[in-house]
C-alpha cells in the first residue's frame, strides 16, 4: 500500500512526524506522502524516521546538503518572490534559506524485514481561494523550499494566527470562557486551527465532543465560524512548481460543484497548471472517484490516492485506505506520480 495524502501534527494531525512514519511502515506503506496544511515542518522529521527504520537498507543515506531543519524552515518578509505571486507575506524576524534541497530517501524493503522499508514523499497541502465549497492544492514531491512557497506559507500561517485570535474573542463576548494559549497548546507546537478549538471547547464541557464543536460553534455559517484568506490558484501553482513538486488537486468533491459544472471547473483547473486530480478520497464515494478518475484520463493528468490521514484527530480515517475503504494500489504512485516527478 502507499499513501499521497496525510498529515503530522506539524499542522492538524494527532502523530508526531517520526510516529506517523512508523505507524505507516508497521501498516505496510511503502510510499508515504507527507502534506500537512500550509508548512513543511514536518518532513525533515519524517525523511530522518524512515532513515532510521532499516539503516542497512537505504539507498542514498545520507541526506542532501542543505537539509532542512526546524529553524531553517522560518520564514522572512525578505524572501524573493516570483511575479506569479501577489498574496504578502508578513513581517518575520527569521532568514529564510536559499532554496534548500529536500532530502529524499529511498528505503529498500529487506526480505521478511518485521518493519518495511518506506519512501517519503515531501509534499503541502495549500488552502487555495474559492467558493462556494473549499480548495486545497497538494504539492507533491517537492524538491526544494523555493522562496516562493516559503512566503505564501508565511502568509497562510500569519493569517491562521489573524483567525485564530478573532475566534477567540467571538467565543469571549458570547460568554464562553477561552484560554487562547490553551489552544495553542493543544496543537503542541503544529498549526493552530479549529480542531484545536474544538478539542477546548469539549474538554471544557461547552460540548460533548469535537463534532458538536463543529456542528454549533465552529462549522461554516455557524457563530464562532471566520473566514480565512486563502492564496490563489497561480500562486499556489508557480510556488509548487518552484519546489520542483506537483500540483495535484485535493478532493476535488470538496468544491461542492454540480456534476453538471464539475468537469468543465476541472478543464479549468488543468488549463492553469494543475497536473493530477486526487480522484480517490475517504470523503466521496466510491462512484464519484471512478467519474474523477475518467475525468483526469479526458484531460490527461495523474490521479493520485490518498487518505487524509489525521490520526485521532480523524479515527474514521485509517492510513493507506481511500474511499470505500479499499486500499490505496502503489499503481497511484509508480504509474501517476513518479513519471511526473521525473
Amino acid at each position: 500500500m502507499i499513501d499521497l495524502h496525510t498529515h503530522t501534527r506539524a499542522s492538524d494531525g494527532s502523530y508526531t512526524p517520526s510516529d506517523l512514519v512508523r505507524h505507516a511502515a508497521a501498516s505496510g506503506i511503502t510510499v508515504l506522502a507527507i502534506t500537512d496544511h500550509d508548512t513543511v515542518a514536518g518532513i525533515a522529521e519524517a525523511i530522518e524516521a524512515a532513515a532510521a527504520l532499516e539503516k542497512p537498507a537505504i539507498e542514498a543515506a545520507s541526506p542532501m546538503p542543505g537539509a532542512p531543519s526546524d529553524q531553517d524552515i522560518a520564514r522572512t518578509k525578505d524572501a524573493p518572490r516570483g511575479p506569479a505571486s501577489d498574496f504578502t507575506a508578513p513581517a518575520s524576524d527569521f532568514t529564510a534559506p536559499a532554496s534548500p534541497q529536500v532530502p529524499h530517501i529511498r528505503i529498500i524493503p529487506a526480505v521478511n524485514c518485521s518493519t518495511p522499508g518506506i519512501r517519503i514523499i515531501p509534499g503541502v497541502e495549500l488552502d487555495i481561494d474559492w467558493k462556494p465549497g473549499e480548495c486545497h492544492l497538494l504539492g507533491l514531491g517537492l524538491k526544494t523550499f523555493h522562496p516562493d512557497l516559503l512566503a505564501l506559507l508565511d502568509a497562510l500561517i500569519a493569517d491562521r494566527n489573524r483567525r485564530n485570535a478573532e475566534i477567540a474573542d467571538k467565543l469571549r463576548a458570547s460568554g464562553i470562557d477561552i484560554d487562547l494559549a490553551r489552544v495553542e497548546a493543544l496543537a503542541n507546537g503544529g498549526t493552530v486551527g479549529r480542531p484545536h478549538f474544538a478539542q477546548y471547547l469539549t474538554e471544557a464541557k461547552v460540548v460533548k465532543n469535537r463534532q458538536q464543536a463543529f456542528d454549533k460553534y465552529l462549522a461554516k455559517d455557524r457563530p464562532f465560524y471566520i473566514d480565512r484568506n486563502s492564496i490563489p490558484l497561480d500562486a499556489g501553482i508557480a510556488a509548487i512548481r518552484a519546489c520542483g513538486g506537483v500540483p495535484v488537486l485535493a478532493h476535488p468533491m470538496s468544491l461542492y460543484v454540480s456534476w453538471g459544472t464539475l468537469p468543465e471547473v476541472l478543464k479549468g483547473f488543468v488549463e492553469q497548471g494543475v497536473a493530477g486530480f486526487e480522484a480517490w478520497h475517504p470523503g466521496a464515494r466510491v462512484n464519484d472517484c471512478k467519474r474523477l478518475e475518467a475525468l483526469a484520463r479526458e484531460f490527461g493528468v495523474c490521479v493520485t490516492a490518498g487518505s487524509d490521514f489525521h490520526g485521532a484527530v480523524r479515527p474514521d480515517r485509517k492510513i493507506g485506505h481511500t474511499a470505500g475503504g479499499t486500499k490505496i494500489e502503489d499503481r497511484y504512485f509508480f504509474d501517476e506520480l513518479l513519471p511526473l516527478l521525473g
